[in-house]
């Protein structure tokens, strides 16, 4: 609690304090000189307490950057006529997130020996800033909007200083803007003509004034080297283009399958058709374990389709015959595993005269017979006289029989395409 409200003067610099005392609002009634140097900043609490005479502010050596770090607020009490603002060595590399030097009278700031590697642009809000210390940083170049700030302030007959002694400039084609600015502007550089570069090519320590200069003795081919990068832009958009095409090319089947299968659902949808499975499954016997092996590891596992099988999927108990012909009705396609022995089945023929029938009242699905190890003459009459409306393959019944593997895939290749195109 402050006891003297006259106070004007006040220095705690480099003090050694556990906790710092609050100031209240009593306290900086008169209060025209703040130095807190050399104490840690998360060690001080400013409330937001109105300082409306403080005009100098001297906070070196005090640990900003840890605040910076943690995203905290640094300061919020409000000086409206603060003019001149040390923060020197302090480690600072951003105060972009700050709202501090929104004061609105700065004229003097010093932010040196910090690690700033750009101006920071909040002070292209510092319309009154007379002079700005950014020595000893790692600035390499003055950004356009920085440029175009210290040029309004020019034509508006204030010309600031700024002391950007001992940083890191670079003197290369990506900032020639900036050489050539550097060359040509009215802005006052405070020993401006020891400021020193590296060049990009050799790392050559050389004078920044001598370089802009002669910007056309040591960037000459700086154009040549735009147009390399404008060759290697296209070269990156065509392989960018060419590498879409590419894959579009060599997945259209896969990806025409997957929009036709997209389009069908929608047209099944509009004729109020929702099936249960993709395929009924009709055989006999001597086929399960051929299905078992191949064909559902195929159609299930690996194309990702639902089949029915009647002594795997229809329910024990129920009647027969109705069980069956709803399923074949549930069914998109109907896949028929035909052997000689087919028609000896109890339940073959029956099931090819519901497929038909599911055939030509529907005029959606396909009927696919795979013929293994079958005379043509042994084709059960029922599949012959509708041949123009189904769909051969022939597969045998123990793949090892077939010598010719690129045959097996091929006709695997049809089932794939007659079970997802029309």
């Amino acid at each position: 609690m402050c006891t003297n409200t006259s106070l004007k003067y006040l220095d705690v610099s480099f003090g050694v304090y556990q906790r710092y005392p609050d100031l209240s609002e009593d306290c900086g009634k008169k209060l025209e000189y703040l130095d807190i140097s050399g104490i840690p900043v998360a060690f001080i609490t400013f409330p937001s307490i109105h300082l409306p005479k403080l005009s100098i502010l001297k906070m070196t050596n005090a640990r900003i950057d840890q605040i910076v770090l943690k995203g905290k607020e640094w300061m919020s009490f409000r000086a409206p006529d603060l003019r001149e603002v040390d923060i020197s060595f302090n480690s600072i590399w951003t105060l972009e997130e700050t709202t501090f030097f929104e004061q609105p009278h700065i004229t003097h700031l010093n932010m040196s020996n910090n690690l700033f590697r750009t101006i920071p642009t909040f002070v292209t809000k510092l319309q009154k800033l007379e002079f700005l210390d950014l020595s000893n940083n790692l600035i390499t170049s003055i950004d356009d909007n920085v440029r175009l700030w210290l040029d309004k302030m020019i034509h508006s007959n204030r010309f600031p200083i700024l002391n950007l002694d001992n940083n890191a400039f670079i003197c290369s084609c990506d900032t020639l803007d900036f050489l050539l600015w550097f060359e040509n502007t009215n802005v006052t550089f405070y020993n401006g003509g020891n400021y020193t570069c590296i060049m990009s090519k050799n790392k050559q320590q050389l004078l920044l004034r001598e370089v802009s200069n002669n910007t056309k003795k040591y960037f000459a081919d700086c154009k040549a080297t735009v147009w390399v990068y404008v060759g290697i832009a296209l070269v990156a958009s065509a392989f960018g283009i060419f590498v879409p095409l590419s894959l579009l090319y060599n997945y259209r089947w896969n990806i025409i399958l997957y929009m036709y299968r997209k389009v069908r659902r929608v047209v099944e949808k509009n004729l109020h058709k929702n099936y249960m499975y993709d395929a009924y499954i009709s055989y006999e016997d001597r086929s399960v374990a051929w299905i078992q092996k191949f064909l559902l590891p195929k159609i299930e596992d690996e194309w990702g389709l639902k089949v029915c099988l009647h002594d795997r999927d229809l329910l024990p108990g129920d009647l027969t015959a109705d069980a069956k012909a709803e399923s074949i009705q549930q069914s998109r396609h109907n896949v028929f595993v035909i052997t000689e022995h087919f028609t000896e089945g109890k339940w073959g023929r029956f099931e090819i005269a519901r497929a038909k029938y599911e055939k030509y009242t529907t005029n959606l699905r396909k009927i696919i017979v795979i013929l293994q190890n079958i005379r043509i003459k042994d084709i059960p009459d029922e599949i012959v006289n509708i041949s123009n409306d189904v769909f051969f393959i022939e597969m045998a019944l123990d793949e090892n029989e077939t010598g010719d593997n690129t045959d097996n895939q091929s006709h695997w290749l049809k089932l794939k395409s007659l079970l997802y195109l029309s």
